[in-house]
């Protein structure tokens, strides 16, 4: 059995949470993050996580009780390695009271009931003891079949040793509309347990939707405008005051309707967690990527390292405005491919600006380990843009670009309104640099966009 040191990866390098073999990390997978998702695939993972539980809800609503249970049956997902409170991964035997504290919130709940779940978090708000943790396993049981993708893709691309028929139970099947436990390929811990990497762009600390920001808001409200100031001095300061909020949401569900609406609007402002590094380790890392940089040699030996490098440093620099970043997979044919494909869900300016502008919800950079670029990479490049990945690109490229490369560069916009950009290790240094001071290195992709725009008027 091979087990992956995860200590060997930066955070600031990878997609995924780095996860503790020993212990579980406080933090949680928000649904929400999926659904305010600009990216078709990630809101279509969302809609699964809803449609699932509203089935179970919609089995119970007409009687069949013992196959509503059957469906809402959410015990933890210790694979995932998130979660408060606990010292180890063994779990603390919580599913079952998961899943009869989801039940009797339906029981209940009547009018929860009658108009469906919209986001899984409500049970939150309507349950005493459906906590951010529980909202994590219910999610992370729903799209376990995604993590397992997922965990086998970053697993390849970061060389983790994956072992062969690994039992994981519990999974939803789709086709099937069942629970359902299967063998997979994965990456194991010391007792040879599976481990499910998670995005670390679906998790936060606090759901965005959470009980003690909706008391704060749509219930302090709610309480002001029903209730004296010697109602709301003794609401809070009852020690049960959450059984008397869910009490009252659970009877008047417009509060949580109104509560809903509010989030949903601010949706922009819901981030993933930033996850932390260490300022000395973050700049160690982008020293390390630089000295790389300038030690490597132009060239077809090369290629392929400077492509799998490449991303790593895209991930540094773009993560998590660009995310789940990807190696193209060679073509049919069997020739390579040297695409890196991101999804821009980011809420900044330019990625914005891009993404509607030029149709981006992937971004694409195209590495060229060589030391002048050809006319041939520039409509190569340029025949990778279109409806799926947008009609802006860049070309990852060592040496800057010659007055023949700039103008094939200009004919491609005029000719077929398809931006493409070189960058080259002069750029990305640059980037690095801005990245280790704490700036944005967004902003000199920004810069390179603007003197190509200005360059074609």
């Amino acid at each position: 059995m091979n087990v992956f040191d995860f200590k060997t990866l930066k955070q600031d390098e990878v997609d995924f949470v780095i996860p503790k073999l020993d212990c579980d990390i406080p933090l949680a997978i928000d649904p929400f993050l999926l659904y305010k998702s600009r990216y078709d695939n990630f809101k279509l993972l969302h809609k699964g996580i809803l449609d699932v539980f509203n089935e179970g809800v919609r089995q119970f609503a007409s009687g069949a009780e013992k196959r509503a249970r059957n469906i809402i049956d959410f015990p933890e997902v210790k694979e995932i390695g998130l979660g408060y409170g606990r010292v180890t991964k063994r779990g603390s035997g919580l599913g079952s009271l998961l899943n009869q504290l989801l039940i009797d919130t339906l029981v209940a709940s009547p009018d929860l009931v009658n108009r469906g779940v919209k986001h899984i978090e409500e049970m939150q708000l309507l349950s005493l003891g459906i906590g951010p943790d529980r909202i994590s396993d219910i999610s992370g049981n729903i799209l376990k079949t995604f993590l397992i993708d997922y965990t086998q893709r970053q697993s390849q691309l970061w060389k983790i040793p994956l072992q062969s028929n690994v039992p994981i139970n519990h999974a939803f099947d789709f086709n099937d509309y069942e629970w359902c436990d299967g063998y997979y390929d994965l990456p194991v811990n010391g007792s040879g347990e599976p481990i499910l990497l998670v995005p670390r762009w679906i998790v936060r600390v606090l759901p965005w939707i959470n009980f003690d920001d909706y008391v704060k808001t749509e219930f302090s409200l709610f309480l002001r405008a029903k209730a004296t100031k010697n109602n709301i001095n003794r609401m809070q300061a009852n020690e049960n005051k959450k059984e008397e909020i869910v009490k009252i949401s659970r009877s008047e569900i417009e509060r949580i309707d109104r509560y809903i609406q509010t989030k949903e609007k601010t949706a922009y402002l819901a981030l993933p967690v930033e996850l932390k590094t260490e300022v000395s380790a973050k700049r160690s890392l982008g020293v390390s990527f630089i000295q790389w940089l300038k030690n490597l040699s132009p060239g077809r030996d090369n290629a392929s390292e400077y492509q799998s490098r490449m991303l790593e440093i895209l991930n540094y620099l773009f993560e998590p405005d660009l995310i789940d970043g990807r190696l193209e997979e060679a073509t049919i044919l069997g020739t390579e491919r040297r695409d890196i494909i991101f999804v821009n869900d980011s809420e900044k300016t330019f990625f914005q600006y891009i993404r509607d502008h030029h149709g981006n919800f992937l971004l694409l950079f195209e590495a060229k380990n060589v030391k002048d670029l050809s006319p041939e990479n520039f409509n190569q490049t340029a025949t990778y843009l279109g409806d799926k990945t947008g009609y802006c690109g860049f070309i990852l490229t060592r040496n800057s670009l010659s007055k023949a490369d700039k103008i094939k560069s200009i004919s491609l916009y005029n000719n077929l309104k398809r931006v493409v950009i070189a960058l080259d290790d002069q750029d990305i240094i640059q980037m690095i640099e801005m990245r280790n001071a704490g700036n944005d290195p967004m902003r000199h992709l920004q810069k390179r966009y603007r003197e190509f725009m200005v360059s074609i008027q």
